[in-house]
């Protein structure tokens, strides 16, 4: 960093930014609101493949979370920090050893006080195709930094599946036994499943409208949104469960070994070719 650097910006390489990005991703730093800024992806399928589909209605309920300043946690592929805050946590150091950077820098910004804003008209379409294993991958990736660098928010996704699958599997053993009183329920429930998937529709039509190749390939994730939740919840699920006792994982072709949230052991790495195609997917 040179001395008059004043705003440091992440961002992924695969990402395709507008021209107002940068501007747009730092304005709340500029206008002293926030400190850092991020915003965040809204996968968008490359095929009309089932793990596609999947992949972009999951990673959807994370995306539609952002705004509420005391929930928001940057995302490395666009995220801007001051110098005087990058400064103030020690980022280099908080960096040292650790596998992570955006939780953990979100992380120690707000233990310091600093406020995480969320530009919610800059999500970015972030095109991916995906097989199963490859999805799989992928999620239990992000679920194990989550169950490292963030228990808490993971423990708290936990429990909503559990008590999810849990109110799911009564109903039906209700109906079964002819208890007619747990239609209600599932009623509500699939009512309350068609509010949120029309809400999710409209979000990304606000967003994506206007990029009619885009919209095109997220619009079938609405038929999972409407019939299929508890399908996608299962699914995340046990995606979930799967990094319980799961400590390595590999990104952009090298494998690691987390240790913890400063030790991280890299295993093996693969050749120059297998990374830029595993980083395109893994980023």
């Amino acid at each position: 960093l040179e001395k008059d650097d004043v705003i440091i910006v992440f961002v992924d390489a695969d990402i395709v930014c507008p021209p107002d990005w940068l501007a747009r991703l730092t304005s709340p730093i500029n206008r002293g609101t926030h400190d850092p800024a991020t915003t965040y992806r809204w996968l968008v399928p490359a095929r009309m493949r089932l793990a596609n589909l999947f992949a972009s209605v999951i990673n959807a309920s994370v995306t539609t979370q952002g705004g509420n300043v005391r929930e928001n946690m940057p995302w490395g592929g666009s995220m801007a920090i001051s110098r005087a805050v990058f400064e103030d946590i020690n980022v280099p150091e908080l960096f040292q050893g650790s596998v992570n950077d955006d939780l953990r820098l979100g992380k120690a910004a707000k233990k310091a006080g600093y406020r995480v804003g969320y530009v919610r008209g800059l999500v970015r379409p972030s095109e991916v195709d995906f097989t199963w294993k490859g999805f799989f991958e992928f999620a239990r990736r992000q679920y194990l930094q989550a169950k490292i660098f963030s228990p808490i928010v993971c423990t708290f996704g936990n429990l909503i599946f559990l008590i999810y699958i849990t109110g799911v599997v009564s109903i039906l053993v209700a109906i079964a036994y002819g208890y007619l009183w747990a239609w209600l329920p599932l009623i509500v429930a699939t009512i309350l499943d068609q509010i949120r998937a029309s809400v999710r529709e409209s979000i990304y039509r606000r967003l994506f409208g206007d990029h009619k190749e885009i919209y095109k390939r997220i619009a079938p994730t609405s038929l999972l949104e409407h019939f299929l939740t508890p399908v996608y919840m299962i699914i995340h699920g046990l995606i979930m469960i799967s990094t319980w006792f799961m400590s390595k994982m590999t990104w952009g072709g090298v494998s690691y070994q987390v240790e913890g949230v400063n030790k991280t052991r890299v295993l093996k790495r693969v050749s120059t070719v297998s990374s830029v195609s595993l980083a395109s997917v893994g980023s």
